[in-house]
């Protein structure tokens, strides 16, 4: 895979993940609506279970999207120091 796929697979993910937990999170202190809303799919239980387990996933995207978005300041800087 070249490096911009990749990118674009991290933000993509990272993405969908983020709006998972935001729902999942909603699931958890309003669960009558969500619950509601996905016709019983996502229940209290349900969400927690899923909300719980996203944060791991959620902490290696958001670590890799912003390794992705400082590494190339960081070497024009290092070239910059080092003629």
């Amino acid at each position: 895979m070249e490096k911009r796929a990749i990118k674009q697979w991290i933000h993509f993910t990272l993405t969908a993940v983020t709006s998972l937990y935001v729902i999942t999170g909603i699931g958890i202190s309003d669960h009558r609506l969500m619950e509601s809303l996905s016709l019983g799919l996502l229940t209290k239980a349900r969400s927690l279970w899923i909300h719980g387990n996203l944060l791991q996933l959620f902490t290696v995207l958001l670590f890799l999207h912003i390794y992705f978005k400082v590494r190339p300041m960081l070497q024009r800087n290092a070239s910059a120091e080092n003629p």
